[in-house]
Formats: structure tokens, C-alpha cells, sequence
């Protein structure tokens, strides 16, 4: 059996390899799927210190830590310009390289330098106006860009940066799950326990928003995260907080 390390692209995060984890380890093989620093939930420790350094580190430290060797290292868009870097710090525990739809930069290279010309130009320009002049914020743009279908878009909401129960409360999304201090800490939304077989270090609970229009299902979506019946399909999904 094989091992795989599976990293992401820009504004992305781990939990995107999901279905690809779970079908390789169905097969028997080993497989991570680490979220880079400053990235998906790892988003609040990004900063003008956090770039292709930092993420090298991240792989590279991972494969150290875990000593992996014979690696299959699968690399997705920006994740693309990772690879040379990597190969030349822990070429030894690689077995190969995988670039899937990612960038491909040579040394001295950033990825602006390898992005279309009008594009690299817009970065530029929405990082001078709206992420502070080092980052570029997730925008409804990217979507239009990356093709995402309007069947996904419909169900996607641009979440600024803020306490996800927050949105609750305030009737912008119908159910939150999210860390228990923070949900607590907003007024007027339901707070539902989910069972004790599925806490790991990070304890959860679900919460809904009072005035939703589908409170009813909501509530009984909630009714049933928290009973023991939720527990195996949780588990089995591998959706157990802490993982």
C-alpha cells in the first residue's frame, strides 16, 4: 500500500481532499491531507509572515514528524509552487510528485510571475485595495473564475471574517456548529449538546437561529446530531470533531 500526502490550493483547506482520502483509505493506504498555515480553518494565523516558506515548512515538517517516507506528494494549483522546494529539503522520502491542475513555477519564480498577465495584474490590484496590501480576501469573484456552477453557488455564502454563530443570530445562515465559548457567547440562539462519543479535545455543540424559516427541520436536524443513532454515521464519515 501507498502513502499520500494531499495539499491544497489557495483559500482552500484539507477537508477539500475529503472524498479522495476517504476513497484511498478505503484501499489500504496511508494518506494526509494537511491544511496550510493562514488557510481554511487554519485562517486566523494568517499574516504578512505566512508565504511559500511557511508552507513549505508545513510539508516539510509533516513528513519529518510523521517520518514518511515513500511519498506519493499530490500537489493542487498554487500547492504547485511547493513542490520544487520540498524535493530539494526531503527529496528523500519521495517517491513522486503529482501536480493535479496545479501551478508549475521555476526557481525564483512566485505565482504571479506564472499566472496570465491580466490576472497576476487584478491580484495585485484587489491585494493594494482590500487585503491591506499583502493578501488577497476570498471573494465571490474567484468563483466565476474557477467555474464553479451556479447550482453550488446557490448554496455558497461569502462569510466575512467574524463568529460563524454570529450569523446565526443574526438570521444569515439557519444552523451553525461551531465551538462552544463562541456560540454560547451570542444571545438569543438554541444551544444542542452533541453526544459525548463524538467530543474529542474540541468540544462542540449545534445551534439554531431563532427566527429561522425552517426551524422546525432544523431542529430536528440538531435533535439528531445530538442522540446516539448520529454517532456511527458521524464516525463513519469521519466527521468526529478534532479530525
Amino acid at each position: 500500500m501507498a502513502t499520500f500526502v494531499l495539499v491544497h490550493g489557495a483559500m482552500h483547506g484539507g477537508w477539500c481532499w475529503r472524498d479522495v482520502r476517504l476513497r484511498l483509505q478505503s484501499r489500504g493506504h496511508e494518506v494526509y491531507a494537511p491544511t496550510l498555515t493562514g488557510q481554511g480553518e487554519r485562517r486566523q494565523s494568517l499574516s504578512p509572515l505566512v508565504g511559500v516558506s511557511t508552507h513549505v515548512a508545513d510539508i516539510t515538517e509533516l513528513l519529518w514528524f510523521e517520518d514518511l517516507t515513500e511519498v506519493h506528494l499530490v500537489l493542487h494549483s498554487y500547492a504547485g509552487v511547493l513542490a520544487g522546494p520540498v524535493a530539494e529539503r526531503e527529496g528523500h522520502r519521495l517517491a513522486s510528485v503529482v501536480y493535479l491542475g496545479a501551478f508549475v513555477t521555476a526557481p525564483g519564480q512566485s505565482l504571479l510571475d506564472v499566472e496570465p498577465e491580466q490576472v497576476a495584474a487584478r491580484y495585485r490590484k484587489l491585494a493594494e485595495e482590500s487585503g491591506e496590501g499583502w493578501f488577497l480576501p476570498a471573494t465571490a469573484q474567484f468563483l466565476d473564475q474557477w467555474g464553479i456552477t451556479d447550482q453550488i453557488k446557490a448554496k455558497s455564502m461569502t462569510i466575512a471574517t467574524g463568529s460563524t454563530a454570529s450569523f446565526v443570530a443574526n438570521g444569515q445562515a439557519d444552523i451553525a456548529i461551531q465551538l462552544i465559548p463562541e456560540l454560547k457567547a451570542v444571545p438569543g440562539v438554541q444551544v444542542v449538546p452533541f453526544p459525548e462519543a463524538v467530543q474529542n479535545y474540541l468540544k462542540f455543540q449545534g445551534g439554531i437561529n431563532p427566527a429561522s424559516k425552517h426551524k422546525k427541520t432544523d431542529a430536528a436536524f440538531l435533535k439528531f446530531l445530538s442522540s446516539p443513532a448520529a454517532v456511527k454515521i458521524i464516525k463513519a464519515k469521519d466527521m468526529e470533531p478534532g479530525n
